[in-house]
Parts: structure tokens; sequence; C-alpha cells
């Protein structure tokens, strides 16, 4: 009687045991899981380095969910000189990762020697235009925002918000040094995010992604110092649209900079002049 009620009471602490390392296993793996189950972005809970190319990600509250984030931290970063941030989109079917990716280091290598902390949303959703809904000119060889996708592209808005507000939180960034940058789809999110907020931003360096000039409230955004970026060989926007993006800046009072990349293509076009743009940068701190 003895040796048989050891045996139960062993076989029901081993179901506890094995039942608490399963529940934990998810757990941690839910913990842990990017936004859409894609990537591969390390948990913001656990300990991170404080400086160096980092692939993190936080919970989305809002969301639901984890959504994950590239940052680029100055290894000369010693936490008492407020450095300056720049905020840079992707372009649409994309990923935070492709910021970093595309200019082999040299965003990364820019941002160390001028002293900038980068950052690359995600944006919510691959396409959610980093909550930008102005039209696109007709013609163009790509998909437009959406009239029924207001939620996704205000959840998008949000995660940028969200993301700046924790790095000036972890970081010590001067407010008056915030840029913003993208390519195409992350463009028309300068362009979107420059004119509601036109108070945050020193400078804004969209490339490749015209908007309707008809529709665009160009004088929101006269106050702010743009570069404005093209490629001549842009296959998506024909390098014409840039060109009349660029004037109509002009024309509603905005102190624009344009900037027509020689064989430039679409995606291709921005990485092409990016000490450019950064001097910009470096030249507008307020």
């Amino acid at each position: 009687m003895y040796i048989g009620s050891e045996s139960w009471f062993m076989r029901l602490v081993n179901s506890v045991v094995f039942a608490s390392i399963f529940l934990a296993a998810v757990v941690s793996g839910f913990a842990q899981a990017p936004a859409g189950g894609r990537g591969n972005a390390a948990d913001r809970s656990k300990p991170k380095p404080l400086t160096g190319e980092m692939h993190i990600q936080y919970y989305f509250a809002e969301a639901g969910e984890a959504s994950p984030y590239r940052l680029y931290v100055p290894t000369t970063y010693d936490g008492k000189t407020a450095l300056s941030l720049i905020v840079i989109f992707h372009g649409g079917g994309q990923s935070e990762d492709t910021p970093f990716t595309r200019t082999n280091g040299q965003l990364q290598k820019l941002a160390e020697e001028h002293g900038y902390i980068v950052i690359s949303p995600f944006g919510y959703r691959s396409t959610a235009f980093f909550g930008n809904t102005w039209p696109i000119p007709q013609g163009s060889k790509t998909a437009a925002p959406a009239t029924d996708q207001q939620q996704t592209y205000a959840l998008a808005e949000k995660d940028v918000l969200n993301l700046i507000d924790i790095t000036e939180k972890e970081y010590k960034i001067n407010p008056a040094h915030v840029f913003l940058m993208g390519n195409s789809m992350g463009g028309q999110g300068v362009f979107y995010l420059a004119a509601k907020y036109p108070d945050r931003w020193a400078a804004i360096a969209p490339s490749d992604c015209p908007l309707d000039p008809a529709f665009y409230p160009f004088d929101k955004i006269k106050n702010i110092p743009a570069m404005y970026i093209h490629g001549d060989e842009d296959k998506t926007y024909p390098v014409e649209m840039g060109r009349t993006m660029a004037e109509a800046m002009k024309t509603h009072g905005e102190s624009v900079t344009y900037v027509e990349v020689k064989g430039g293509e679409h995606p291709t076009s921005w990485p092409q002049v990016l000490p450019q743009i950064i001097d910009f940068f470096d030249q507008h701190k307020k």
C-alpha cells in the first residue's frame, strides 16, 4: 500500500512538473514572437546592448502584438550628450530590415560618424503606408492607399510614434534634432507625418514618393526644410512625377532641395546620395 501510494504521488509530481515546463515554453514562445510571426527580433524585456546595431521588438499594446524594429546607437554614446535621431521608413511590402540592409552598412557607418541614433519601424503592416492616406498621382505603377484600411493605417502611425517615445525614454535625444526619411511608400509616410506633426521634425528627406499635388496640404510643411530625392530611372514613379512634386513644394513656399539621381532606380536612388542626405540633416539641426 505504501509503495503504491508513493508511485501515485511521483506520477502526480512528474505530471505537474511537465505541465509547468510546457506552459513556460508556450508563454516564452508567445512573448518572443514578432508581429505576424515574422522575423526573429529579440525580446525587449531581455537585456540588450546599449550601443551598436540591434534588431528588437516591443509589445504594441494598441495592436495586441509584438512589433519589431531596427535600432542603431553610435558606440560613442555615453548617456550624457544628447544625440540626434533619424527615423527611417521602408518601402511597400518590405520590413524594418530594408533600410539597414540596402545601404550595405553605409547607414550605420554615417550614423556612427555623425552622431545619429537611427530607428527603422516596421509600421504595423508592410503595406500600411505609415499612416498616409493622401492620394498618389494617377498613372503610378503601384498600389494607392486603400480607403477601407483606416484602422490599419492608424496603427501604423501609432507604431512609429510609440517607437520615437520609447527611444527618447531609453536614450538621451535632442527633441529639436529629430529627422524623417523614407523611400516610396515610406516617403509618402514621411510626407503624411510631416504635415500632421510639423513641429516635431527638424528636416525631412523623402525619396521617389510623389503624392497628388492637387490634394496634399503643402502649406503645413512649408516651415520644414526638405530634401526631395528622385531617380531618373524610376519605373514605378517616373521622374516627371518627382519633378512635379518638387515644383509644387516650391510653389507653396516650401524650402526644398531637389536631388535628381542620375541612373537612380526606384528602390536604390536614396542610398546613392545618403552622405548628401546626412549632410543636409547636419545643416538643419535647430
